[in-house]
């Protein structure tokens, strides 16, 4: 739980197993989620000293999806990768949250079946956002080529906004240079990326 104010609690605190990647279960999902929030909260009002006036204020717009479908690329970025600290030559983003993998099914008084596992900074590849069989294609962000273990940690907002500028930046050299982004090396891509303050994160001499 967090608090935004003395009287305003925010809880992070409702999972819902499901297939988002189907449109009928994810609605499922979205109607259990709002169930489930407004339960919890009828509960902690009549049994949680100090919710005896409390009310519900609002829930998220729509439920979060951790993932569904991933590419699989020329390179996929393993746990190994990741807990190890591998690093890439043509590295275009860089990767430190730890192993966030939510299991689908249901635990109790904890978020995993296993303790999460906490990686030092790790490089992420150019070739994980190139798919192995196309040539002229990028995806980058959540869905770029990972394990499901590593996925939970490249999949968060800062990493993959990193990806989403080194995907764009790759498509303009492409562009620039009348070629595919196949085609690209990546180790140009770090490097105009490092041009611009942006890319992997590199430890200070």
């Amino acid at each position: 739980m967090f608090m935004y104010a003395p009287n305003d609690l925010y809880l992070h605190a409702v999972r819902v197993p499901g297939d988002a990647s189907d449109a009928a279960d994810l609605t499922r999902c979205e109607m259990q989620g709002r169930a489930d929030a407004w339960l919890m909260f009828e509960r902690w009002k009549a049994n949680v000293p100090g919710f005896e006036d409390s009310f519900f204020n609002m829930a998220s717009p729509y439920i979060g999806v951790r993932e569904t479908r991933r590419l699989v690329g020329r390179h996929v970025l393993t746990e190994s990768d990741c807990l190890e600290g591998r690093k890439f030559e043509d590295a275009v983003a860089t990767g430190c949250w730890y192993l966030d993998v939510h299991p689908q099914d249901v635990t109790k008084n904890s978020a995993w079946h296993e303790e999460p596992k906490f990686p030092e900074p790790y490089d992420i590849s150019y070739q994980t956002l190139q798919p192995k069989t196309l040539n002229n294609l990028l995806v980058a962000g959540r869905c770029h080529s990972a394990t499901a273990k590593a996925a939970g940690s490249s999949r968060v907002t800062v990493t993959a906004m990193a990806l989403g500028q080194a995907a764009g930046l790759a498509a303009a050299l492409a562009v620039e240079g009348k070629g595919s982004t196949g085609e690209l090396s990546g180790v140009l891509v770090r490097r105009r990326l490092e041009s611009q303050h942006a890319g992997p994160w590199v430890e200070p001499a």
